[in-house]
């Protein structure tokens, strides 16, 4: 559980807490768990998916105000990643036009079998955005009026992905 937590830390440095924001969301998404390390069909899978689940907890009491990146007509955005079932370590996936909804952060997860000493690795990734001008701020900012400023004082994660090692007994 403990890289759980520690890939969630590095998502979301930096938010703000205050009063009036909402609750921040941690949504995972197991699209891409190709080797089904969490799938809904076996009980160690649901199991996994239960412990991100607390993990994901640890920052229930966390807030801010998010805006949810939902592309529209004229508007498009992509996000690349480290493939959270990478078959090699420099696997990428694009996701095109992900709907982020508002406060919340998408993590995509998966499970490879790696015979290193690596129990997993996060991170963000790399967005690319076309549209308006506030649709790119959308996407950039979420909101965060400090995130856009020149010497940012804030930031707006769209989210990102973490892999585990499959190969690792007892996880």
């Amino acid at each position: 559980m403990s890289v759980s937590r520690l890939s969630a830390l590095m998502l979301i440095p930096g938010l703000l807490l205050a009063n009036s924001a909402q609750a921040l969301d941690i949504v995972f998404d197991y699209r891409f768990d190709r080797s089904g390390w969490f799938s809904e069909d076996s009980s160690a899978g649901l199991m996994r998916r239960e412990v991100l689940q607390q993990a994901a907890s640890v920052f229930s009491g966390f807030t801010d105000n998010l805006l949810a990146i939902d592309a529209s007509a004229g508007n498009s955005w992509s996000v690349s990643f480290q493939h959270p079932s990478w078959s090699n370590w420099l696997e990428q996936v694009t996701v095109s036009n992900l709907l982020v909804p508002e406060n919340s952060l998408v993590v995509f997860v998966g499970a490879s079998s790696f015979s290193g000493s690596v129990l997993g690795a996060a991170g963000g990734g790399n967005v690319s955005a076309q549209g308006s001008q506030a649709f790119l701020d959308t996407v950039a900012g979420r909101g965060q009026a400090g995130a856009l400023a020149a010497v940012p004082t804030d930031v707006a994660p769209w989210g990102g992905s973490i892999w585990f090692n499959s190969y690792q007994p007892g996880i």
